[in-house]
């Protein structure tokens, strides 16, 4: 087996242990809200960190009466639980540590801070839980792509379902080829 369909059954693997882990937690399938590309042997993310952050302009609090960027020095409460779940969800898109670090202007080390805030208040924070929910329908109605007008349908199914229509068409010729 070559390293690109290893790499492919092995995300596919750990993502369906992945989400029946989080139906086991939280009672609920998460929705995907992107894959790669997969462009030669790079990976390559489908939505840009620039444009992630753009679709939490709205959830931004304005606690002086002006807004809060995301990538601001505040240790507002809101703006940190922000933060932990762009941070999370970055992570989910494939971006390292240093890449969404570097969006945000800050250390690597506070992403991983970040992330990991963010799987404790998930465990652990009711409100917490609503308001990922709710950024998450919200991107999901932004997002343009045809996949997500059809992700809640295709939820239980395996991630190839989804990706399908993320790849190129030329890469879904050739990947019903190969099955």
């Amino acid at each position: 087996m070559d390293c690109k369909n290893y790499a492919m059954k092995l995300e596919k693997k750990l993502i369906d242990e992945f989400k029946e882990n989080f139906f086991e937690k939280v009672g609920y399938y998460p929705t995907v809200l992107t894959r790669v590309q997969i462009d030669g042997d790079v990976y390559v993310p489908v939505l840009p960190l620039s444009r992630l952050k753009d679709y939490f302009d709205p959830f931004l609090p304005e606690p002086f009466g002006f807004k809060l960027m995301l990538d601001a020095r505040s240790r507002v409460r809101e703006l940190v639980e922000l933060r932990n779940i762009y941070c999370h969800i970055a992570r989910l898109m494939g971006y390292s540590f240093s890449t969404i670090a570097k969006s945000l202007g800050k250390d690597h080390t506070t992403i991983i801070h970040n992330v990991e805030s963010f799987r404790d208040l998930l465990d652990t924070d009711d409100a917490f839980r609503q308001k990922y929910s709710t950024i998450l329908s919200h991107i999901k109605q932004q997002y343009e792509s045809s996949v997500m007008a059809n992700i809640d349908q295709v939820q239980h199914e395996s991630e190839p379902a989804v990706l399908s229509g993320l790849l190129p068409v030329q890469d879904q010729a050739h990947q019903h080829h190969q099955c």
